[in-house]
């Protein structure tokens, strides 16, 4: 399937503002984040994940939007329409991720920290890698989600009710298994697991939103 960057631009200029307050506010707070970074709810990265991918979904999916069927009209295919969605979400990720992920591993984060006294660093710098791989994680389980649901909810047979319910169970699934395998003394095999299913699910409803997407009804 062939690349079509003029469509790619369409799409991110719909996020652009999202993707742009969302970059800022990422640097913002890894830079100048207190005590060290973990992937938990003390640090609302999680939340902020969540919102990053509701915000993504909910720009490039207004199936009842006038651009949305404008785009629609100009005869790209709905797989190359599916297609361009996808890594117009996927580029948002990195411009919001990478910088992030550049100011911690790069060392930055920590020479800034230690430069206003912290206590923590550097000697806690080490510790914080596992942060941005679980959040990168977290994006590529949740977005993938997000699209199906919203793909789902626009089907004239399927209707909004299973769409949203997915989304809320994803979430409460996803949370509830992350905090599973952050147990001390987890088993090894379990771990696996449930990073196999959530694998097999994201690959699963990537697949499904695909399908669906070609019988996409646009008013």
């Amino acid at each position: 399937m062939k690349l079509r960057w003029s469509l790619l631009c369409w799409q991110l200029r719909q996020v652009s503002v999202v993707t742009i307050a969302a970059m800022l506010l990422s640097v913002w707070f890894v830079l100048t984040y207190h005590d060290p970074l973990k992937f938990d709810i003390m640090t609302w990265a999680p939340f902020f994940i969540l919102a990053h991918c509701s915000l993504l979904t909910w720009r490039l999916g207004r199936v009842r939007s006038r651009s949305f069927g404008f785009l629609y009209g100009q005869g790209f295919s709905r797989d190359t329409l599916w297609l361009h969605t996808m890594l117009a979400s996927g580029v948002s990720v990195l411009a919001v991720w990478l910088p992030a992920a550049l100011l911690v591993w790069s060392g930055l984060r920590s020479d800034y920290q230690e430069m206003m006294q912290n206590y923590w660093f550097p000697l806690m710098a080490e510790t914080e890698g596992a942060f941005i791989l679980w959040s990168l994680l977290a994006y590529a389980v949740l977005l993938p989600v997000f699209h199906y649901c919203w793909i789902r909810a626009a089907q004239p047979t399927r209707g909004t009710t299973g769409g949203f319910a997915i989304a809320i169970g994803a979430v409460f699934g996803a949370f509830s298994i992350w905090n599973s395998v952050r147990v001390p003394d987890m088993p090894t095999w379990t771990v696996l697991l449930f990073a196999g299913g959530f694998v097999l699910a994201t690959i699963s409803l990537s697949l499904g939103g695909m399908r669906l997407h070609r019988r996409l009804e646009v008013i």
